[in-house]
C-alpha cells in the first residue's frame, strides 16, 4: 500500500485579474496483494471518464505473467504534472505515476526540453499513442456568436483579438448594451487551452508582423495588446465554467464573458451541466449554451497522448500492463465511449456528439497550426509572465487551529500552505502587486499590504 498526497494549492482571494483555487486533497491508493499496479496521471477533462474505463478494464481480470493487473487513474492538471516530472516527482505531487496522459503532446515536448536543460535523463519513450483528440475552439454564448454571424460566417483569431481591444466593444456589432468584449484566458503554465491559446496569439502576431522572430518588438507588442485586453485569467477551464454557470443562474452571462478558448469537448460538458468534468451526474443545464467557433487561420489539437514513463519506479510488468491497457483504450468499443463524451477518436474522427449537435461542426477545423519547436514553445510560455496583464492579488491563508493538523509526513496543513505561497511567488512579475492576509475565527487580518 502506498500513501500519497496531492500537492496543496495556494489560497488566493480574487484580485483584479487572477484567481486561484484552494485545495488540500488526500488520496489513498490501495492495491490488491500480488497485483501489478499501474497509476495513470490524467488531465482534468478526461480523468473521470478514464477512471471509469479503467474500472471496467479491471473487471475483465487482466493479467501479466499470471499476476492480476490493477489500473488506477488520478486527476492532475497537465501543466502541474509536467512541472512535477521536470523537477523530479515527489510524494506531495500525488501518487507516483507509471503513465502520464496530458491533454496534449505540447506538454511532453516541454518536459523533454526542460529535463535536458537540467541535465536529467529523458523519461519519454518514442512513438506516443493518442487515445482521443479535441481541437481548440473559441467558445461563445450562442447569442454573441450569432452577432458575429455564426454559423454562416467563419471567425478568425485576429477578429477576436481585435474585438477584445476595440474600445467600442460590442458596439462594433450593434450591441452596445453588451458592453466591452470580455475575453478570458487560462494559465499557460497549467492549462492546455491556455498554452495553446498563447501559441495561437503568437501565430496571429506572426501573420500581422510578417516575421516569426519571437523577440521582434512588433510581435511582442501584438501579444501584449491581446493579453492586456483579457478581462479574466484563471488556472483551468473548469474555473471559468463554474463561474459561468453561476453567472448563468443569475442571468449575467453577458456581463461575465464573451469568449474563451477551450477544447471542443469542454463545451459539451458545460452544455450538459458538467462544468467540472465529473461523471457523478450532470447538474443544471445552462439557460444560455456555448457554441464552438473554429478559427480560419488554424488551431491546435489536444491529442491526449499515453506516455508510459521511463522512470525508475516503472517496472517491466507495469510497462506491459500499460501497453495492454492502451490497446483496450483504442479499441472500437472504448473509442465510442470517448466520442459519446464529446471527444473525437484518436485518429480525429467525430462521433455522435460532434456530428449530431448544432453547437459543433464535424467538418472543422480544416487547418491546424504546425507544432512549434520545443525551444519556441518554452520561450512563448516564459514570455507570458512578462507580457500578460498585471496582477493585483490578495493571498489569504487560514491560520485557525485546524491548520495545525498533520497532512503529509511531518508537515502540518499550515506549513504546506506557507510552502505553496512561497512556491507561487516566482509566477508573479516584478510589477505585480501582492498582499498577504490571514484569517481564523475572526475577520481576515492584513499582514502585508499591497
Amino acid at each position: 500500500m502506498k500513501r500519497a498526497f496531492n500537492k496543496p494549492q495556494l489560497l488566493v482571494a480574487r484580485g483584479t485579474t487572477l484567481l486561484f483555487g484552494v485545495a488540500l486533497l488526500v488520496g489513498l491508493v490501495i492495491v490488491g496483494p500480488g497485483c501489478v499496479h499501474v497509476a495513470v496521471a490524467a488531465s482534468f477533462e478526461k480523468s473521470d471518464l478514464l477512471g471509469r474505463i479503467a474500472t471496467d478494464y479491471n473487471a475483465t481480470r487482466p493479467s501479466v505473467d499470471t499476476r492480476c493487473v490493477r489500473i488506477d487513474v488520478f486527476r492532475k492538471a497537465s501543466g502541474e504534472a509536467e512541472r512535477a516530472l521536470a523537477q523530479g516527482w515527489h510524494e506531495s505531487d500525488g501518487p507516483y505515476p507509471h503513465v502520464w496522459s496530458p491533454a496534449a503532446t505540447t506538454w511532453v515536448t516541454l518536459l523533454e526540453r526542460q529535463r535536458a536543460e537540467a541535465g536529467l535523463p529523458n523519461i519519454v519513450p518514442p512513438g506516443l499513442p493518442s487515445i482521443a483528440r479535441s481541437p481548440l475552439v473559441i467558445a461563445m454564448p450562442e447569442p454573441m456568436a450569432k452577432a458575429l454571424r455564426w454559423p454562416a460566417q467563419d471567425v478568425t483569431w485576429a477578429e477576436i483579438f481585435s474585438l477584445a481591444q476595440d474600445p467600442r466593444g460590442w458596439g462594433r456589432y450593434g450591441h452596445a448594451d453588451w458592453g466591452q468584449f470580455r475575453l478570458a484566458k487560462t494559465n499557460p503554465f497549467v492549462s492546455t487551452s491556455g498554452l495553446h491559446t498563447l501559441l495561437a496569439t503568437y501565430e496571429a502576431a506572426f501573420q500581422t508582423s510578417g516575421t516569426r522572430d519571437l523577440n521582434d518588438e512588433r510581435v511582442r507588442a501584438s501579444v501584449r495588446g491581446v493579453e492586456t485586453s483579457v478581462v479574466h485569467y484563471g488556472d483551468t477551464v473548469s474555473t471559468f465554467l463554474k463561474n459561468l454557470a453561476d453567472a448563468d443562474d443569475r442571468d449575467e452571462v453577458f456581463d461575465y464573458v464573451s469568449a474563451i478558448a477551450m477544447e471542443e469537448k469542454q463545451i459539451w460538458d458545460y452544455n450538459n451541466g458538467n462544468p467540472e468534468f465529473r461523471l457523478t451526474g450532470a447538474g443544471q443545464v445552462p439557460k444560455l449554451r456555448l457554441v464552438a467557433l473554429y478559427p480560419v487561420e488554424g488551431t491546435y489539437l489536444a491529442d491526449h497522448p499515453f506516455v508510459v514513463l521511463n522512470e525508475t519506479w516503472v517496472g517491466d510488468r507495469q510497462r506491459r500492463a500499460a501497453a495492454s491497457f492502451v490497446e483496450y483504450l483504442r479499441s472500437n468499443a472504448v473509442q465510442l465511449r470517448f466520442q459519446q463524451d464529446g471527444f473525437r477518436g484518436y485518429a480525429g474522427e467525430p462521433g455522435p456528439v460532434i456530428s449530431g449537435h448544432s453547437e459543433f461542426n464535424a467538418n472543422l477545423p480544416t487547418r491546424t497550426f504546425p507544432s512549434a519547436v520545443p525551444s519556441a514553445v518554452q520561450q512563448m510560455q516564459s514570455s507570458w509572465t512578462e507580457l500578460r496583464k498585471r496582477a493585483r492579488v490578495v493571498m489569504i491563508i487560514d491560520t485557525s487551529s485546524s491548520m495545525g493538523a498533520r497532512a503529509a509526513g511531518s508537515a502540518s496543513k499550515l506549513q504546506l500552505a506557507k510552502q505553496a505561497a512561497l512556491g507561487a511567488l516566482p509566477s508573479f512579475a516584478n510589477d505585480d502587486e501582492i498582499a498577504l492576509w490571514s484569517f481564523a475565527a475572526s475577520p481576515p487580518r492584513e499582514l502585508v499590504p499591497l
